[in-house]
């Protein structure tokens, strides 16, 4: 190999190295693709995941779903060195294809109940704390999921859960 050719090799490497670099270095507000949302403020760092009983992450003009059978367990890891337990506001919204009544609990304690009519329900939990890395809240259908008729999907659907936010409650 000629030393110009291996100085151009040299020379595309390290400006790919340094891109690489940048690209890394920039701040990523996006959750990761098999999350529903990401919290990176005031010194928190908390992910939420479709846990037990969710069908995966779908994605679509930059709103984020995961659909549910019935039952479902949404995974919440808290990614910083916690110094001191931080209270968290959790925002989502719940949708379904037939009416039913939901129940959101953490362990025994429930933090939301309340009916669906198909159209998409706001649910607001103020004040979360996570006492550990990882915290994972329960939401349960009154009625199984079904399949639609029709519909292509072999998935029985009972609920989703829409748009997710996790904002520093304090």
């Amino acid at each position: 190999m000629s030393p110009a050719l291996r100085h151009n090799l040299f020379a595309l490497a390290a400006g790919l190295a340094v891109a690489l670099g940048v690209w890394l270095a920039l701040p990523n507000s996006a959750p990761p693709s098999q999350a529903l949302a990401l919290c990176e403020a005031k010194g928190l760092l908390v992910i939420a995941e479709p846990g037990p009983g969710f069908y995966g992450v779908e994605r679509k003009s930059g709103r984020r779903w995961s659909w549910s059978g019935g039952e479902g367990a949404l995974t919440l890891r808290r990614l910083d060195q916690p110094a001191a337990l931080r209270p968290v506001h959790l925002r989502f919204n719940l949708h379904c294809l037939k009416p039913r009544e939901i129940t959101v609990s953490y362990g025994k304690f429930v933090l939301w109940k309340g009916r669906l009519q198909k159209a998409f329900v706001p649910v607001d939990i103020p004040v979360f704390t996570m006492t550990g890395p990882l915290a994972e809240i329960s939401l349960k259908s009154d009625l199984p999921g079904e399949l639609i008729a029709g519909g292509g999907d072999l998935r029985p659907l009972a609920f989703a859960v829409y748009d997710l936010e996790i904002i520093p409650a304090d």
